[in-house]
């Protein structure tokens, strides 16, 4: 082998072989490249819903519909707090819109989003529909927010459940470098770790308040006193 390419072929591979690493890095971990790519915008208050639509055997899937023209009702509100759609207006695009797609929507939390191992779904409990966020790895799931079972139900399939979501949380939308995207968050500003421990009624830590350095009390020498100073002996380079 040439002398030259054996002198830089050590280097080479160290560059390369972390090139890999940080490749590797980046495969394993793509949520934290997402964090660091967008950030989140609320909505305008009223113009998005989550609404839960019947599958079949009290099984039940989630939709966010959104009101993308003011002015338009997009939906009526029912007496029992079910709504039901206007039709018509989803059909014509640019005023209302629909998504059932979970990579149309994720959660968020004090600003971050969440791992992909964090999920929405909606359980029946009782006469209520529960929305959840839950994590496989945790026992216990995050009621987001609740709604009655419909009694209006038989009366059409446009009536559905609407969600009234707990409070602190609520919906954003994802923007990336100052621009709207079209992905829907449900967010609330606490840690998710604050959340889990209200779900499991466990008390939550305050935030800790800011620490303020003492005031150093500066004392004046007096006349015939000796102040001992450090000399730092020299060395002749």
């Amino acid at each position: 082998m040439d002398s030259g390419l054996q002198r830089y072929r050590g280097p080479l591979l160290l560059i390369l072989s972390g090139a890999v690493l940080a490749a590797s890095a980046m495969a394993n971990h793509p949520q934290a490249e997402a964090q660091s790519l967008f950030g989140a915008e609320p909505v305008s208050a009223g113009s998005t819903l989550a609404i839960a639509q019947r599958l079949g055997n009290d099984r039940w899937t989630l939709a966010l519909v959104e009101r993308l023209l003011p002015g338009r009702h997009c939906w009526r509100e029912q007496s029992d707090g079910s709504v039901k759609l206007r039709t018509h207006d989803f059909l014509r695009p640019g005023l209302c819109s629909r998504v059932h797609s979970s990579s149309s929507y994720s959660l968020r939390a004090a600003g971050e989003d969440l791992p992909t191992t964090w999920r929405v779904r909606i359980e029946a409990v009782g006469n209520r529909l529960e929305l959840q966020a839950f994590n496989p790895s945790q026992p216990t799931p995050i009621v987001i927010g609740v709604s009655q079972k419909p009694s209006a139900m038989a009366a059409g399939p446009d009536i559905v459940p609407s969600f009234r979501l707990n409070p602190g949380w609520g919906f954003e939308k994802r923007s990336y470098e100052g621009r709207l995207l079209s992905h829907l968050y449900l967010s609330s500003p606490q840690p998710i770790g604050a959340e889990l421990s209200a779900s499991r009624g466990l008390p939550v830590a305050p935030p800790p308040l800011p620490t303020r350095a003492e005031p150093r009390m500066l004392v004046s020498p007096q006349p015939d006193q000796v102040i001992a100073l450090e000399v730092v002996p020299f060395r002749n380079p």
